[in-house]
């Protein structure tokens, strides 16, 4: 997103008012913050209210008009769910059907946050003016510190969650063994904590060595050639979701 949009989406310097900021650490809300009219992004990631053992690649900032909009999507795609759950099981196709319907709960149970596509670096925003735009109305911070797991998603039957290892590649903790039926035997979704999104091989003839980060998530999507075409893109939108996940 260019720059001018998101300084339009995220903050505006046109009607200076008091920003309120909800503040979130691990999942649990802590307090609510107001900021002056004049100020900046900096003001409140350096706030003596900010906990000391931040882990910043996880951190999001929102607004209650981007969480509404992240909300309709979830619904939007829970609705494709039961339809792709529905055709499965006309079809016969059991199995399938099933592994769809586990994946609609996981979806249902996600804690969303809408967050907004910037960045949120102490450091940055202070050596930065544009990354350090004025704060106007109401955000939602959503802070955590450095998580010890990866988590796992989607159609598979593995562990929700698993140790981080150092130089780990994406392969390695993907198991093909686990795969639920009507799951992509060949990539694996990789969403970071920074909201970031990669489609990344994983089979033996394309494999591609990509690391997560603390606290990323690994969805195992759908094998898109089993469905009609009018649900093309499913799993990127599934990620899309899971990258507005709350840290914690």
């Amino acid at each position: 997103m260019k720059i001018a949009t998101l300084s339009l989406l995220l903050f505006s310097s046109v009607c200076m008012a008091d920003a309120n900021v909800s503040l979130y650490f691990n999942g649990n809300q802590q307090q609510n913050l107001i900021l002056s009219s004049d100020a900046r992004l900096d003001t409140l990631l350096q706030s003596s209210h900010i906990p000391e053992n931040v882990y910043w690649r996880s951190a999001q900032i929102a607004t209650p008009e981007q969480h509404k909009v992240i909300m309709q999507r979830q619904s939007a795609l829970l609705s494709e769910l039961q339809t792709i759950e529905t055709l499965w099981r006309n079809e016969g196709e059991q199995k399938n059907a099933d592994s769809t319907a586990k994946l609609y709960q996981q979806i249902a149970k996600l804690h969303l946050s809408g967050r907004l596509p910037i960045t949120l670096d102490p450091y940055q925003v202070l050596r930065s003016k544009t990354d350090n735009p004025r704060l106007d109305g109401q955000y939602q911070l959503y802070l955590a510190s450095r998580a010890s797991k990866i988590a796992l998603f989607g159609l598979i039957s593995a562990l929700p969650n698993l140790p981080l290892e150092p130089g780990f590649g994406v392969d390695q903790y993907w198991q093909r063994s686990a795969l639920q039926p009507g799951a992509d035997t060949a990539y694996v979704w990789l969403i970071q904590p920074t909201g970031n999104i990669e489609k990344v091989p994983v089979a033996v003839w394309n494999k591609l060595h990509r690391e997560p980060m603390p606290g990323a998530t690994l969805l195992v999507g759908f094998d898109e050639s089993q469905l009609p075409t009018r649900f093309e893109g499913i799993n990127r939108r599934i990620a899309e979701i899971i990258a507005n996940k709350v840290p914690e």
